[in-house]
């Protein structure tokens, strides 16, 4: 089993999901939190009373200045116009040495039979239409991406269903959905005259 853990301290998260329930902003939804803690969210809870739901873009909270030591996008990049432009606003986002997790369908055949055909027109877990194949991003174009962005990925794993035990899993094949980890490169030092 594939296992592992972020190593560092996460205060400022920022989150963006693709929702395909949500009315504003092509379906995205944006958490924002400080001292966020990792559980089950619950409305009474104290722990995620911190936690700000915002209707805005990533490209909005660039212009704003904004920061995060953690930002993550599950589902998003395939549905975005330009890649690597989402790329480069994740970096924005993201502190220097700061987390940026990214998750997405692979372009590959297994990844249209699986989410395409099967999730989409057999299974009906998604509308018709959700995925385009020409949208999908390889795990390589990815890479590419984000490291044309400031970003170094560390780390890299493949989603696995089990329709048995209905349970998924990370595996090290990415041939269907993958999740990528990164680390925002350090700013580099100015030069001083001397």
């Amino acid at each position: 089993m594939y296992k592992y853990q972020m190593p560092l301290e996460v205060h400022r998260l920022f989150m963006i999901l693709h929702c395909r329930n949500c009315q504003n902003h092509d379906g995205f939804i944006i958490f924002l939190a400080n001292d966020f803690c990792f559980v089950p969210l619950q409305a009474s809870d104290p722990t995620t009373a911190s936690i700000e739901y915002c209707c805005t873009t990533a490209e909005d909270l660039v212009k704003e200045n904004k920061q995060f030591d953690a930002v993550i996008s599950l589902e998003v990049i395939e549905h975005v116009a330009n890649p690597l432009e989402f790329c480069q606003s994740l970096s924005a986002l993201t502190v220097p040495n700061g987390a940026t997790v990214i998750s997405t369908i692979n372009r590959s055949m297994r990844a249209y039979a699986a989410a395409i055909v099967g999730a989409e027109y057999i299974l009906r877990w998604l509308p018709i239409g959700t995925h385009e194949w020409s949208k999908l991003v390889t795990p390589e174009e990815l890479v590419l991406a984000l490291q044309r962005a400031s970003i170094s990925v560390e780390e890299m794993a493949g989603f696995f269903y089990n329709p048995l035990t209905r349970e998924w899993s990370l595996s090290d094949d990415t041939s269907i959905n993958y999740i990528a980890y990164g680390i925002k490169k350090s700013e580099a030092p100015s030069a001083t005259p001397q």
